[in-house]
């Protein structure tokens, strides 16, 4: 008898259509209730995937930023950065030398343009003089980066010397550059 009551439970059962909530949503709240939960590894790992990506993004934009700054002249729109950026590796190296290279090379190019934007120009050897001296104070006691620097100013009197023979047009902001170089070899006589 037992069994019999058991079947017909059964079969009534089975005649029961589900509820409109468990055939729209039976299934994902089943599968909430027995899905395991996730690993630590995986949570950790996940977020330490995102942040990388984030990072290796970030650092792609400023390293393309920097490198478009570089390529500034005066007056362009990312010149700015490029001020910023020197007096970044000032700060890490000590010492002005990456602007002293930008101020030559900014000199170099806008005296061999065909239009010379002479008030750019002069700006610059303003620049770029007042860099060379503050280098030259803080060289003043080292023999070494005395010589060192010495060397490297040489090597901007001779792209200068180039450039005026190239163009005479701009011996005049050449000349005030040199003045920077001049004043180094007075101060070294003197020492």
């Amino acid at each position: 008898m037992k069994e019999e009551f058991l079947e017909n439970l059964r079969s009534e059962y089975r005649k029961t259509g589900a509820t409109l909530h468990l055939r729209q949503s039976g299934w994902e709240d089943i599968a909430k209730k027995i899905e395991a939960p996730t690993p630590f590894y995986k949570q950790i790992f996940g977020s330490f995937a995102k942040l990388s990506i984030g990072v290796f993004v970030f650092l792609i934009l400023i390293t393309t930023l920097y490198g478009a700054a570089l390529a500034s002249m005066p007056g362009g729109l990312l010149y700015p950065v490029k001020i910023f950026s020197e007096k970044v590796a000032k700060v890490f190296t000590g010492n002005n030398q990456v602007a002293i290279d930008h101020r030559v090379d900014e000199i170099v190019t806008l005296s061999r343009e065909s239009e010379i934007n002479a008030r750019e120009l002069k700006k610059v050897v303003i620049e770029y003089r007042m860099v060379v001296e503050e280098e030259q104070e803080k060289v003043r006691n080292s023999e070494e980066q005395k010589q060192e620097f010495q060397e490297r100013l040489e090597s901007h009197r001779v792209r200068f010397d180039e450039i005026t023979s190239e163009n005479p047009g701009v011996e005049k902001e050449i000349e005030e550059a040199k003045k920077a170089l001049e004043f180094r070899e007075g101060e070294k006589d003197e020492d």
